[in-house]
């Protein structure tokens, strides 16, 4: 096994042809999400519905801290396997519960998602279609795509296309367009972005997670790289001890992680929280929600703290009592602002 630091879910491209040309690197990116009970996990922007009894799930037991507010639909009684330093199962936890939220009353299988830049979907889309929901991948790395499908054969309700989403029919549209890990691959994430919404259906969600520019994700591989880590790891991954930690991983499931095949597409954009909140309103998109990833998960983390199953628990947990800004990455929930809700919905300006 090579010890890695993982990679990004979504990666350069799977937006408009223009997008395709990337800057060469490594393409490490933070990949976020979990449950929560006792501080609440996420930030509702427009939160005018009443909340109900806190839901304490079976899935959500690796969590004694956090609070939990009650989901719209019933979730699924386990997800993907335990947490890690990445916020893996924290990202899809509040994916899950942004659809079961605020497109309340529909059944999974009724749901359409376009992931953009979905990689080999191991980490979003398969574990969606998983749920039920009716999953479109779209990337332009022939590589990713072919394990997507390897990976999703078993499920009908997923479709992994090799392109772009200019290449999806313009009549086709989802009431899900999620970019996962993409748009600080790109020279133009505004245009991806825009791109991405032309085939979300009125009503629709457009799910963003990304890389906090200034974290301790992106300080931490700086260094990492700087300092010529990795050469020092070949060199000691033959050792006893660094072969019974990589056993470790393997049993939590914590091992490298790629959810993309494509390794050559680094990170060109460094986000801050003002600067997404401006290209989302530049865009006519109004912010539902907003979550924290991670607190420390650089490739120098994963190869020392990681290895504790305390720590990644605490690790997940502590952004929620943080502000926001100190987070390793952030997901954010957004809708049109044109969208007007019926009685029942949260109501957008």
């Amino acid at each position: 096994m090579t010890l890695s630091v993982a990679y990004g879910a979504g990666i350069c491209g799977s937006l408009p042809r223009s997008e395709g040309a990337c800057r060469s690197g490594s393409c490490l990116a933070v990949l976020l999400d979990l449950s929560h009970r006792g501080d609440q996990s996420v930030h509702d922007v427009h939160d005018t519905f009443p909340r109900s009894t806190p839901l304490m799930a079976p899935d959500l037991e690796f969590y004694p801290s956090s609070t939990v507010e009650a989901l719209t639909v019933q979730l699924p009684d386990s997800l993907e396997g335990p947490e890690n330093a990445w916020g893996y199962r924290k990202r899809l936890t509040f994916m899950r519960r942004a659809i079961a939220d605020f497109l309340p009353g529909r059944e999974a299988g009724s749901i359409q998602i376009l992931d953009v830049g979905c990689g080999n979907g191991s980490q979003v889309a398969v574990p969606l279609a998983r749920h039920g929901f009716q999953i479109t991948g779209v990337d332009p790395h022939l590589a990713s795509i072919e394990h997507a499908r390897q990976l999703a054969k078993e499920f009908s309700n997923a479709a992994f296309l090799c392109g772009y989403t200019a290449d999806l029919p313009p009549q086709r549209l989802f009431d899900v367009v999620i970019l996962s890990e993409v748009l600080e691959h790109l020279d133009t994430p505004e245009q991806a972005l825009e791109e991405s919404l032309t085939h979300l259906a009125e009503h629709g969600l457009v799910l963003v997670t990304v890389p906090n520019g200034y974290g301790e994700f992106e300080i931490d591989s700086w260094l990492f790289r700087r300092l010529g880590l990795a050469r020092l790891l070949e060199l000691l991954k033959s050792s006893n001890r660094l072969r019974g930690m990589a056993k470790r991983l393997r049993r939590r499931g914590q091992e490298e992680l790629l959810s993309t095949e494509n390794q050559e597409c680094g990170h060109v954009q460094f986000f801050t929280l003002s600067r997404l909140r401006a290209l989302f309103a530049g865009l006519s998109l109004t912010t539902l929600r907003e979550g924290a990833g991670t607190l420390l998960c650089g490739p120098m983390i994963y190869h020392t703290l990681a290895y504790s199953n305390r720590f990644v628990r605490w690790n997940a947990r502590i952004t929620d009592r943080l502000p926001l800004v100190l987070a390793s990455g952030w997901y954010f929930v957004l809708r049109r602002e044109s969208y007007r809700s019926d009685k029942n919905g949260p109501r957008v300006a």
